[in-house]
């Protein structure tokens, strides 16, 4: 009983030490619910977020974002585009997209840094994705925009993996509670095996 026990605080400890995946939804954002349209004032996104959802807001034609603990090195980014809504079986002439800008140091106008890609979103493709990586000497902040240039149902996740890094679900209380009280059975439980005469 007392092996069990330790093996099951030991995994806690494990568990507790693991980094879990964390998503972003530009809703949660505070006062408006939207990421930046801002190319001098970005949304930073920390350490621990490995995934963005983000949606057009029909009166801003941007969405500034900017990762600001990545680890150094090289390192993927992906960006997957969908219909925000639906879209109809008799919808024939949707369409939708635009264009991903990246930055090293930040932009210095709506249309500055490396363009990515144009996303194209039609009524027989209405999925597309694009992709960037970093090179192996990055080392700083990664700065993201993209330009909604047509149609206004679309949407797009960001999946940044490594973007988790070192950071850590800290243990509830509670855990920490029922952990310590295991060990204290433990060390009683062997007491007692101790105490009696073979």
């Amino acid at each position: 009983m007392a092996k069990q026990t330790l093996f099951a605080f030991l995994l806690s400890l494990t568990i507790s030490h693991l980094s879990f995946a964390v998503t972003l939804n530009e809703t949660d954002l505070l006062p408006d619910g939207d990421f930046s349209d801002d190319f001098m004032a970005p949304t930073p996104v920390g350490a621990g977020i490995d995934q963005l959802l983000i949606g057009r807001n029909e009166t801003e034609p941007f969405d500034y974002f900017v990762f600001t603990d990545l680890p150094a090195g090289a390192q993927e980014f992906t960006f997957d585009f969908a219909p925000a809504d639906p879209v109809g079986p008799d919808e024939f002439s949707y369409n939708a997209g635009g264009g991903l800008r990246v930055d090293f140091d930040g932009f210095s106008n709506g249309f500055d840094g490396q363009f990515v890609g144009q996303a194209v979103l039609g009524f027989n493709q209405q999925t597309d994705q694009l992709t960037f990586q970093t090179p192996g000497d990055f080392d700083g902040e990664l700065f993201f925009s993209f330009n909604y240039t047509n149609g206004e149902n679309i949407a797009f996740s960001v999946a940044a993996p490594s973007n988790l890094g070192d950071a850590v679900i800290p243990l509830p209380a509670s855990v920490v509670l029922l952990a310590t009280s295991m060990m204290g059975l433990c060390w009683v439980g062997y007491r007692r095996r101790l105490a009696v005469p073979l």
